[in-house]
């Protein structure tokens, strides 16, 4: 089945868009990677290690090889802000991809933010034990 697939987190709703010329074939290789912690996506890969049992793996249109980029940018402008994709725009001009970057979420951002603080405020710390006599 040639079309644009979508994977969904039935929870936040928020969704995972993409497209394939073997659509069974290209979710058989999402799970297998998200199962396996290795999926390139990390937002993806994070909120499924959270909770596996709450994604779903849907068809969103069945459409022509030819429609294939046209389609799959239809359905990221329509679910975006909801998107666990990182690329937001697709494009292939001069055979490459023309990418636009999603933004990191916000509770991502807050917690590597704090990281970062809580690194430099303890990285020049000592560790020391006090003796008694």
């Amino acid at each position: 089945m040639i079309g644009i697939y979508s994977i969904r987190n039935m929870l936040t709703n928020i969704r995972y868009i993409g497209q394939s010329i073997n659509i069974e074939g290209r979710i058989r290789q999402h799970k297998y990677k998200l199962n396996r912690g290795i999926h390139s996506n990390i937002h993806l890969q994070r909120s499924y290690n959270l909770n596996d049992k709450y994604f779903v793996y849907e068809v969103l249109e069945e459409c022509s090889i030819d429609n294939l980029d046209r389609q799959e940018q239809f359905w990221i402008d329509y679910y975006k802000g909801y998107l666990y994709n990182t690329i937001l725009e697709v494009s292939r001009e001069h055979d490459y991809n023309v990418i636009i970057y999603n933004k990191i979420p916000s509770n991502i951002l807050l917690q590597i933010v704090k990281r970062k603080r809580l690194q430099e405020k303890y990285r020049h710390r000592t560790i020391t034990r006090k003796i008694r006599a």
